[in-house]
């Protein structure tokens, strides 16, 4: 497994993740999170989740529902894309 992140701009928008040719969303919301100074707790709070879970979504264990995708997006003003895969 490799990780390899690209950034263009300071924007996680284009950051990756690869493994054997295949690409996460996970990855880039994770890159995100850390490039913002947001933890995993505050996503936790906001979702009304247990960090358990928000750690399994944002690992790419587990997918985020449209409707948390939304609530992120909305409360720090950040594109779905990040979440795609």
């Amino acid at each position: 497994m490799q990780l390899i992140i690209y950034i263009d701009d300071m924007s996680c928008e284009y950051a990756t993740y690869r493994e054997e040719g295949k690409m996460t969303g996970a990855i880039t919301f994770k890159a995100w999170l850390i490039m913002n100074k947001v933890s995993q707790k505050e996503i936790a709070k906001l979702l009304g989740l247990s960090q358990q879970s928000v750690y399994l979504k944002v690992n790419g264990k587990k997918d985020f529902t449209l409707a948390q995708i939304k609530k992120i997006c909305d409360t720090y003003g950040v594109a779905a894309d990040i979440f795609l895969n």
